[in-house]
């Protein structure tokens, strides 16, 4: 099965004067540092962490699969920019998840797995606009407001839901 592996953990430098750096610390994103006196613990955050955004990718991979159908149903309705717009956006998708899979184990994969869930998503809605522009177009008024706006609200929270985590309130 593939899956994040995120393995970055910084080592705990004993002899520092700087208390943060005796303990081991991971850098989820730029503004998300943890900090584990016990490298066990620190590993046991990874475990999570991975476990954590491996389901998130399911759930938004669930998304794709719910747009890539609406595009097709809408793409005899589409121009050739409109739909060129969205292939572009269906292949940076799937190029997004094959290098989480493939690079999430690297140095900064927790950086790099962050900034490419974020694409994803930007991309989900890019395609997601342009189904609802021919939807405008062509006055389907109830395909808009079901379809595409439950789709991007979802997208929304689950975005949401990764940049909180690990504040997570459950």
């Amino acid at each position: 099965m593939k899956k994040v592996n995120i393995k970055t953990i910084a080592k705990a430098d004993k002899t520092s004067i700087r208390t943060t750096q005796r303990k081991h610390c991971i850098l989820l994103d730029w503004e998300s540092k943890h900090y584990f006196s016990d490298i066990k613990e620190a590993r046991t955050f990874l475990v999570k962490t991975n476990d954590f955004l491996t389901f998130k990718l399911f759930e938004f991979n669930e998304i794709y699969i719910e747009v890539f159908s609406h595009y097709r149903r809408a793409w005899f309705y589409l121009d050739n920019t409109q739909e060129s717009a969205t292939r572009a956006a269906i292949s940076a998708i799937e190029n997004n998840y094959k290098l989480i899979m493939d690079r999430s184990h690297w140095q900064n994969g927790p950086i790099l797995v962050q900034n490419w869930i974020r694409q994803i998503a930007n991309e989900l809605n890019t395609a997601l606009i342009i189904i609802e522009e021919m939807h405008r177009k062509r006055g389907n008024w109830a395909e808009m407001r079901v379809v595409v706006s439950s789709i991007r609200t979802r997208i929304g929270y689950l975005i949401a839901e990764v940049q909180k985590y690990p504040n997570l309130s459950n």
